[in-house]
This record gives structure tokens, C-alpha cells and sequence, in this order.
């Protein structure tokens, strides 16, 4: 199945406290899309580094449960990503 679905979304961000010193930013997220794709998602990140020299890592997970052009179904998605000295 290919396709492209059209549509926007608004992301609300909220910072959580986390147990790790400040060595690690943990955040929540909830998405509501429109369109072709009509669902709300929720997500964390989990984020550490130093970005101001340029060296940090972050994962997240999202999870979402929608109809897409009138087909119901769900996901969970996986992110992540490293940038070592600038360099990604």
C-alpha cells in the first residue's frame, strides 16, 4: 500500500521531572492530528549530553491509534539519534 496523507497536527510539550541529576531531560508530548489522518498521540524523549559542545543522544517512543482515510489500526514508533561534535 503507498499513499501520502495530507493533513496537521498541534504538539503539546511538557518537561518531567526525571532522577538523574540533570544528566538526562525527559519530556512528554500529546499530538492531535486532522486530515487524512485523524488520531491523538502520546510520546516521551528521554535526552543527554551537553549540547553546547555539540555532543547529545536522545530515544523516544511514540504511541498512536488511528483512522487513516477510514482504516483503523495503531502504532508504536521508536526514534532515535546521536550527534557526536556537531556531526550527526
Amino acid at each position: 500500500m503507498t499513499g501520502v496523507a495530507h493533513g496537521t497536527f498541534e504538539v503539546e510539550i511538557a518537561p518531567s521531572p526525571n532522577e538523574l541529576d540533570g544528566a538526562v531531560s525527559r519530556f512528554g508530548w500529546r499530538k492531535q492530528f486532522h486530515g487524512d489522518l485523524e488520531t491523538t498521540s502520546t510520546g516521551i524523549m528521554l535526552s543527554g549530553g551537553d549540547p553546547a559542545s555539540g555532543t547529545a543522544g536522545y530515544v523516544a517512543f511514540e504511541s498512536m491509534r488511528e483512522t487513516l482515510k477510514g482504516r483503523t489500526g495503531g502504532f508504536l514508533r521508536m526514534q532515535l539519534g546521536a550527534i557526536q561534535e556537531g556531526s550527526q
